[in-house]
């Protein structure tokens, strides 16, 4: 099971680093990130945690008195438990009881570090949830004890130096807003090829499937209509363009979209085109989840539409 591990401040990233690998001796079949050991040299980083926050539901925060409203901690977190049937955020203090905790973090339940039987509930918590594991409570309880000291010697440091004194990061040439909009952007990418996935390959290459059609089309530009109703302009050109470009993407080029009325649309199948019946209904679906009602119809002269 995968476990990320977020971290702010060298102070708690020393934390971080150390529950990395405590967490893998003790739960084996445990596989947790942190990234400034698992990112490899020369991939692109904010790439790779994007990747790692789509990947997982489960995460530990290293949260003390310098980094707990850090805009980068509290993203990371959210983004972890956007799944909130299966996620687990679990905080974990460094340098603060629960009683100081601020911001977002507040709402799930928190784990103090130096406190022997708090991180045991915490070991037990994450072995619960990690399905590949195979060892029983017992033994988990056994590594616990056996591998607890080591884990206090690796942080006597952090638990020595409270993380207010530490100095400021150097300037690496971007704020951290900026970094921060930048992760947030790559996560979209990464949404938007999830959703081509689910979506499979909407109109094939091949022609060779008699079940398939594919077709020419209006850029959307060209599609705007007279607006009627009371639905917000702004918030459906969005949704449309969004529909139209993820069909640009599956098919190389636009087809011809035509606004009903706000809220339903219909997308035009010329003569000779071929398509998947699948692949449109998902299409469909992919545009219900973002508000619009999406028919696919034949053109002039082919006959009845056909709805997603």
């Amino acid at each position: 099971m995968k476990m990320f591990i977020s971290w702010s401040t060298p102070h708690a990233q020393t934390v971080a680093e150390s529950l990395r690998d405590w967490l893998k001796d003790m739960i084996h079949a445990l596989d947790p990130f942190v990234s400034s050991l698992d990112i490899a040299k020369g991939e692109r980083g904010l790439a790779v945690i994007a990747r790692e926050l789509e990947g997982t539901s489960h995460g530990i925060i290293c949260v003390n008195r310098a980094n707990q409203n850090a805009p980068w901690l509290n993203f990371e977190a959210g983004s972890i438990s956007k799944q909130v049937d299966k996620s687990r955020v679990f905080p974990v203090l460094i340098d603060l009881p629960g009683s100081d905790l601020q911001g977002p973090l507040r709402e799930f339940q928190y784990t103090e570090l130096f406190m022997k039987k708090d991180m045991l509930k915490l070991a037990e918590s994450i072995w619960e949830t990690c399905p590949e594991s195979n060892i029983p409570l017992n033994q988990l309880q056994r590594n616990f004890h056996r591998l607890w000291p080591e884990l206090m010697e690796a942080l006597r440091e952090v638990q020595e130096t409270p993380s207010v004194s530490e100095p400021a990061p150097p300037d690496e040439g971007r704020s951290a807003e900026d970094k921060l909009d930048e992760l947030i952007g790559l996560a979209r990418q990464n949404q938007r090829r999830i959703d081509s996935l689910e979506a499979a390959r909407l109109f094939p290459p091949s022609t060779s499937n008699p079940g398939e059609r594919a077709f020419t089309a209006l850029p959307w530009e060209e599609l705007r209509t007279p607006w009627e109703g009371p639905r917000n302009r702004a918030a459906h050109d969005a949704a449309m363009k969004e529909i139209s470009e993820r069909i640009i993407e599956e098919l190389g080029r636009p087809i011809e979209l035509r606004i009903l009325r706000p809220g339903q649309a219909v997308a035009i199948m010329p003569r000779g085109a071929r398509y998947n019946l699948d692949t449109v209904h998902a299409i469909g679906a992919f545009a219900r989840r973002r508000g619009i009602s999406l028919k696919f119809g034949r053109s002039e002269g082919e006959g009845d539409s056909e709805e997603s």
